[in-house]
């Protein structure tokens, strides 16, 4: 066999040579980095199980108490136990845990570093290097020579948090927001950052305390000098009021200790915030930056009867409904009820300024007047609107069946009506149509309680006729209309045993 040239004898060597400095690369291990301070020695190593060497592990989840911790490597190869590896060596920092040369953090360059066993990085010296969780690399030129598998948190920087705005109210199980403002203490090169800083807000009525978690707070790191000692931020939380869990054996409230973080205390079942209020404040914090603020929770919304209306009456009469409506707060709360169309209130008369108390339950009278109209169907929406908290608005279907009219007396008075009705009370107004003034007269079969009212056609009360007990007989009142505008309007009659309604016609 012919042997190969010289140069080709030399050419093979050189490749060998380069083989074997890639081998020696590739079978290096890296030790990984342990949560040191600056007066503890390194801790805990990873072997390269690629090298056949056994994997000691480094602690899952390890974290370093600030960024003035110092990050401590220490490596070893296949070829002897401890021996530096002296060449371009650089650490990188990573928020993921794929190696970014162009965005990822430079931590360190472990360059000429013969004969060292432990390589140490000033952490703060890396301004990219913040608070939070880390992946790290040791990268040799633009290889990644070692990747270690479970990520370095370095801890935020000291931070303060201070409510800033009062709440001052909310709905029924609505949201509860709060302003707080983040204070961190100048560090030696800047401002600290804040990773996952809880949010906590915390309520009491006097007879039970509870709180929420408004989520976590990460703010950058700020490696500039301003010549302040204090930097802060505002940031905005919300808290959910279904969300708080009453706590058995703390208060922040009326105490000098520090809000406790949640590990530390008892929360027990639900925080059931009725309508109230309650004082505020957030933590964890130190306590001489808290202030305190209150919030006012609202009772549920007021609560209307929605059922649809339905109404026949003959043309030319009127017929009455009830609307029930229930306020669940302790506060007053007034409400009106008119026709969603305006063409359509002069046959629906609604209720105006309605007021219902704290806790109850009232009904107003809904007049549906078929006098100005044909035979046949006629629809339109009664809209309720209540001046509580929430605004409440409901709109109920209202349907007429106006049928054909029947027969009247000289006076204006059904005919069929007067003869049906129990003997208890009758009513009639003349002249009707009037132009200045009418009388209303109401016949009893014995003495009540008798009230009654004037009101145009959008159920606005313009009159009292009367408010007070009247004996049995004929009683009859005088309506003055002068300074009244031409239309229909409605009188009612009411007694213990019920109430009439009837219309009168003002033509000038």
């Amino acid at each position: 066999m012919r042997k190969p040239p010289h140069h080709v004898k030399k050419q093979r060597l050189v490749l060998a040579g380069l083989l074997a400095m890639l081998t020696f690369v590739a079978v290096m291990v890296w030790l990984d980095l342990p949560a040191t301070h600056r007066d503890t020695n390194a801790s805990g190593t990873m072997m390269n199980e690629a090298a056949g060497m056994p994997a000691a592990g480094w602690n899952s989840g390890a974290s370093m108490a600030s960024l003035d911790d110092d990050i401590v490597v220490q490596w070893r190869n296949a070829a002897s136990d401890l021996t530096a590896y002296d060449g371009t060596l650089k650490l990188f920092a990573s928020r993921d845990d794929q190696w970014d040369p162009d965005n990822d953090c430079l931590v360190g360059d472990a360059s000429d570093q013969s004969g060292a066993l432990l390589t140490r990085f000033d952490a703060r010296s890396a301004t990219c290097l913040d608070a939070g969780a880390w992946y790290l690399f040791a990268v040799g030129g633009s290889t990644v020579l070692h990747a270690f598998s479970s990520p370095l948190t370095v801890a935020s920087g000291a931070a303060v948090l201070e409510r800033k705005v009062n709440v001052a109210e909310t709905g029924y199980r609505g949201e509860l927001d709060v302003e707080v403002q983040l204070h961190r203490p100048a560090a030696a090169d800047g401002f600290d950052g804040v990773h996952d800083q809880p949010v906590e807000v915390w309520v009491t009525d006097g007879d039970q305390v509870c709180v929420a978690s408004a989520g976590v707070l990460n703010v950058a790191r700020e490696p500039v000098r301003s010549g302040r000692s204090w930097k802060s931020s505002v940031h905005r939380a919300s808290v959910s009021v279904t969300d708080f869990a009453r706590v058995r054996d703390f208060s922040p409230f009326d105490s000098s200790d520090d809000v406790p973080l949640a590990e530390t205390r008892t929360v027990r079942g639900n925080c059931d915030l009725d309508e109230g209020s309650y004082r505020v404040l957030v933590g964890p914090t130190e306590r001489e930056w808290v202030t305190e603020g209150k919030v006012y929770v609202h009772a549920p919304p007021t609560v209307v009867d929605d059922n649809p209306i339905q109404v026949t009456i003959p043309a030319g009469e009127v017929s009455e409904t009830t609307l029930s409506v229930r306020n669940r707060s302790s506060q007053s709360v007034s409400w009106s009820a008119v026709a969603a169309s305006e063409n359509d209130s002069e046959w629906l008369i609604g209720a105006a300024k309605q007021v219902t108390k704290g806790g109850d339950r009232s009904k107003a009278t809904i007049t549906v007047s078929a006098y100005d109209l044909q035979a046949g169907r006629y629809e339109t929406e009664l809209v309720v609107r209540v001046d509580d908290f929430y605004g409440t608005e409901v709109r109920i279907p209202v349907e007429l069946n106006v049928l054909t009219a029947r027969s009247r007396t000289a006076g204006g008075a059904i005919q069929e009506d007067v003869d049906t009705l129990p003997g208890k009370l009758q009513l009639s107004n003349y002249p009707n149509p009037f132009s200045t003034s009418t009388t209303v007269r109401v016949e009893l079969e014995e003495g009540d309680d008798v009230r009654i009212l004037v009101y145009d056609m959008t159920g606005r009360e313009l009159r009292t006729l009367n408010d007070g007990y009247l004996a049995m007989g004929v009683h009859e009142f005088r309506f003055d209309a002068d300074n009244l505008p031409s239309g229909t309007y409605l009188y009612r009659v009411s007694t213990s045993r019920g109430q009439e309604t009837g219309t009168m016609t003002l033509v000038k």
